[in-house]
């Protein structure tokens, strides 16, 4: 189990910033998190093993941040 800290705050800021998530359950029984700009110019991606671990994760990644 990963140790990923939730922090919803965060993806709050993420949406309030004009992003545009989709997450999904992958193959590998994860689940992926996926971020686009609302004009469509920047697409990031990650997992973890909780909805809300992918969530934070793509968070701090948009921000530049790896945690």
């Amino acid at each position: 189990m990963s140790k990923t800290i939730v922090d919803m705050p965060k993806v709050n800021q993420l949406l309030d910033n004009g992003w545009e998530i989709t997450m999904f359950k992958n193959q590998l029984n994860s689940y992926t998190a996926e971020a686009t700009r609302s004009s469509g110019d920047e697409y990031i991606e990650t997992d973890d093993f909780t909805p809300e671990q992918a969530l934070t994760r793509l968070a701090y990644k948009v921000q530049g941040e790896i945690i």
